[in-house]
């Protein structure tokens, strides 16, 4: 004979008051299993985020950026590593697509992300390999690993930071720097 239970429970935290739903699951035949709803963090987003979330509220590509992100951390938290890849697919998108327009393609979109200067031939290289990857999970049913996921929301996070923030941030620095001193030539007496 076969019986199988589960058993839920609200539960809250003693020392920062966060509330959960625990789920007990198990059977005759199998082991008992525990969940909680919502899971745990995976990953803490970048410190970035809240300045991109403040400027979504202005415009449509920087709130565009901030939904997809978090529906890729949501992905990564609950164990969706297929939903997370095609996000990061898509994102990357939404980036070349702010920047240089739509091209058509994936490939014709990624050679003029390139060709107008955001990024660097190396990364060209390491930005299709993500794309593939994302397009493989749509296209030939494959299921990154863990890393693999994490892996492709660095580069994603990584090329986000720098389309965006980078400029700004380094344009401060510049302000900060001394001149150069002027030295004036002399000329030889012979």
């Amino acid at each position: 004979m076969f019986s199988e239970s589960a058993i839920y429970s609200t539960i809250q935290c003693r020392g920062c008051d966060d509330v959960k739903m625990r789920l007990v699951e198990g059977g005759s035949h199998s082991d008992e299993t525990i969940s909680y709803y919502p899971p745990a963090t995976f990953r803490r987003k970048p410190k970035w985020m809240g300045e991109l979330l403040l400027e979504s509220i202005m415009d449509g590509i920087h709130k565009t950026l901030v939904e997809l992100l978090s529906e890729v951390y949501k992905a990564m938290q609950n164990g969706m590593p297929r939903l997370a890849a095609m996000g990061v697919r898509a994102l990357l998108e939404s980036v070349m697509t702010d920047k240089v327009g739509d091209k058509g393609t994936f490939a014709q979109n990624l050679d003029a992300f390139a060709t107008e200067g955001h990024i660097s031939n190396r990364q060209k290289e390491r930005i299709a390999k993500v794309l593939d990857a994302g397009s493989a999970v749509i296209h030939r049913a494959h299921l990154p690993t863990t890393n693999d996921v994490i892996a492709m929301v660095d580069l994603a996070e990584n090329l986000i930071e720098s389309i965006y923030f980078h400029d700004a941030q380094i344009d401060e620095v510049a302000k900060t720097v001394p001149a150069r001193p002027v030295f004036r030539k002399v000329k030889s007496r012979r």
